[in-house]
């Protein structure tokens, strides 16, 4: 994966020199076996990063636990960047999911007065989008650059209008849950593609499902607040589904814990993701082109979470890890 890319300058991003999907699949199926994915051999070992394929492990050793996620930003900048107008458009709210991720990191690190990660890296230096890659990248102050960025957010989807009044009356906590509650009514509701708009709704779900888990009470009231467009997961069948009895919802679970504790939870999330994963891999072998496409994208997220769980933390006993990492 080594291949670099370059960004195309102003005068040239409206021509489309990018591939269709046939052409684009083609090369990540070449790119496919460079991805992880014997996470027990890994896992087990007390110094992972000795076994590291070069450029993973490059990355791994410049930025520790983060290298696994900058890896995944490169690779999505080398996806993104080899793509035609189409499926620009088609992906556009999955590479945005990723970009709001990464603009929340940098807001953080300028509101500690620090613009960049422990590691050294600018986290707004992992955005894709051009416009607000810029503007995290400058030396705005806090107090107009939430407007600023509102405005190109908008310029995207009108659903976003508003946060920059959120964030001077509330600060960024709330910020952070109305961006992505606003996110998800756009992605899930008004995806380019039936198969984007699907894994946003699944995506919303595990969110959902999560935070039902640490609700305090179970009560009609617990399913409110939900990320549009309001649906959980079954943790078992792991369907979508309307909320429910939450009681009900994680009954016959086998999870450790109650679904109170951070124990469960974690576990759940992991239960969750491996629904998600196993859906998108049914789809990639049955639609060849917009579904492996997004199935190539989700395992190098994939990879980069594992792989900054790995670095992080102590070997893994080949018993716990389908409790700790998503495969």
């Amino acid at each position: 994966m080594s291949e670099k890319i370059s960004h195309l300058p102003a005068t040239h991003r409206d021509l489309d020199l990018g591939l269709p999907a046939d052409f684009l699949v083609a090369r990540l199926r070449g790119r496919c076996p460079h991805i992880l994915r014997d996470w027990e051999t890994l896992a087990g070992e007390s110094d992972p990063a000795a076994r590291l394929a070069e450029e993973i492990k490059q990355y791994v050793e410049e930025f520790g636990g983060e290298g696994g996620r900058l890896l995944m930003h490169h690779e999505y900048r080398w996806v993104h960047g080899r793509m035609n107008k189409r499926l620009r458009a088609i992906f556009q709210p999955y590479f945005l999911y990723f970009d709001l991720r990464a603009m929340l990191r940098s807001l953080r690190h300028r509101e500690q007065a620090d613009t960049r990660s422990v590691s050294g890296h600018s986290p707004g230096e992992e955005v894709i989008d051009h416009d607000l890659r810029r503007l995290l990248r400058s030396d705005r102050a806090m107090a107009t650059l939430p407007a600023e960025l509102e405005t190109r957010l908008v310029s995207l989807a009108p659903e976003f209008a508003g946060l920059a009044r959120v964030y001077k009356q509330q600060g960024l906590p709330p910020f952070e849950e109305e961006l992505f509650n606003r996110f998800f009514a756009f992605g899930a509701g008004r995806s380019a593609h039936p198969v984007i708009g699907e894994f946003l709704a699944f995506l919303a779900g595990v969110y959902n499902t999560i935070a039902l888990s640490k609700m305090a009470r179970w009560s009609a009231a617990a399913a409110t607040g939900l990320l549009p467009p309001g649906l959980v997961i079954d943790p078992v069948a792991g369907r979508l589904k309307p909320p429910g009895d939450p009681a009900a919802l994680f009954a016959g679970t086998g999870l450790p814990g109650q679904p109170r504790e951070s124990r469960f939870a974690a576990a759940l999330e992991i239960r969750l993701l491996t629904h998600l994963t196993r859906r998108l891999r049914r789809q990639g072998r049955i639609e060849p082109n917009v579904a492996f496409i997004l199935l190539y994208l989700w395992e190098i997220y994939l990879q980069g979470r594992n792989l900054g769980i790995i670095i992080h933390g102590r070997p893994v006993q080949p018993d716990k890890i389908p409790a700790v990492l998503v495969q």
